[in-house]
């Protein structure tokens, strides 16, 4: 009877080896900041006017919370990973050494490409070498230097800390702990903002950590089977749902009726958002995987999803080169054309694109395969201790 209730409940899991629908969400994601960095900051209301040029302002400036997405699926996978590895005795050696070989290679290469390219300044490198990004003004460098580098500052504060409490914590103190943080956080930010609306409450590592603790609480509530496959469609699609409303009414306030509140909590919707895709998306793979055995990412989607992470840390760099070269041939007057400053963007995107594919398959996979197979040794050797 045992053996049956373990495969049963081995069939009904929902968090498996590889879950496509989580590449095909990166993609998205990745796409989200594209486009913000690419059309946001074009003068919508000169081409369109008033009404409807603000609005398209505020649906690319929305973009911007790509980032949240990224937030929450880190948040997700990297508690399933330290789960699962939580009894190892090389749980830190393992967990810290496989995100060095995932994230520092091209971190460091793209660095390196912005101080020879004079993009950004050595005190602004120092700050991001030490992940410091998001307070790179502590260096004396603009904490705007090469904006796309803060999220990355925030992860990895937050992964300083969250090993340990997965390792020393029960999952009902986990859950009480996310709980304080998602709840308490935007609060954080409505009381900052009241006190110094110039405060700086999206990028700085103390204001921002519910969005990376969402994904967590998603992985904690399947673990703990409060939301399992019978329930997960309905919940993830309810999510979801009120998430759109409520992120269609971010763009309209946005648009219109801009306000510290909203400036606090905007991000909220996009995170819930992303946390009902998931949850649908789990759903999917768990269906895709019985009915035909596959379980391989196919498209558009996924592609990006694949080289999210070389795109999101070369695309602000791209798109600046990119706008000097269309200044220096056309003149700056020429941008204003909406046909040529499109045709720049998407222009952009393509490089961008391509650059990250290789990055990806030449540079970047190789230290990925020895993160497997830092994973597999290490898991031989915890075995035989």
């Amino acid at each position: 009877m045992a053996t049956k209730a373990a495969s049963a409940e081995a069939r009904h899991a929902l968090i498996l080896r590889h879950m496509p629908s989580l590449d095909s969400i990166r993609g998205a994601a990745v796409l989200m900041v594209l486009f913000f960095h690419g059309f946001s900051g074009y003068g919508w209301q000169g081409l369109l006017g008033g009404f409807w040029g603000r609005l398209v302002q505020a649906f690319f400036g929305c973009g911007r919370f790509g980032v949240n997405v990224f937030f929450v699926l880190s948040g997700f996978l990297i508690t399933e990973l330290l789960f699962k590895a939580r009894e190892r005795t090389d749980f830190y050696r393992n967990f810290y050494m496989r995100r060095v070989l995932r994230i520092l290679p091209i971190y460091l290469v793209v660095l390196a490409v912005l101080w020879l390219w004079h993009v950004v300044d050595g005190r602004f490198v120092l700050a991001a070498v030490l992940f410091l990004a998001n307070f790179s003004k502590l260096f004396g460098a603009p904490l705007g230097e090469y904006g796309s580098l803060w999220s990355l500052a925030v992860e990895e504060h937050f992964y300083l800390l969250w090993p340990t409490c997965v390792r020393r914590l029960g999952e009902r103190t986990l859950l009480v702990l996310l709980l304080m943080v998602v709840i308490g956080e935007p609060l954080l930010r409505l009381v900052g903002l009241h006190f110094n609306s110039h405060m700086d409450v999206h990028y700085k590592t103390p204001f921002v950590l519910d969005f990376i603790a969402y994904g967590a609480l998603l992985c904690l509530l399947i673990r703990s089977r409060r939301i399992h496959f019978g329930n997960v469609a309905r919940v993830g699609g309810v999510v979801l749902a009120v998430s759109a409303v409520l992120c269609t009414l971010v763009v309209w306030l946005a648009a219109f009726h801009e306000t510290a509140p909203l400036d606090a909590l905007a991000d909220l919707p996009f995170s819930w958002g992303a946390c009902g895709v998931l949850l649908l998306g789990l759903r999917r793979d768990h269906d895709r995987v019985a009915a035909t055995g596959d379980n391989r990412a196919r498209g558009l989607l996924p592609f990006f999803g694949y080289i999210s992470y070389g795109l999101y840390l070369i695309n602000v760099l791209v798109y600046a080169k990119g706008r000097e070269l269309l200044t220096h041939m056309l003149g700056a007057a020429a941008l204003d054309r909406f046909a040529i400053y499109a045709s720049g963007v998407f222009g952009c995107m393509v490089v961008a694109t391509v650059v990250a594919y290789l990055s990806r398959r030449f540079f970047e996979e190789p230290f990925l395969r020895l993160k497997d197979r830092w994973k597999d040794r290490a898991g031989s050797r915890a075995e035989a201790a």
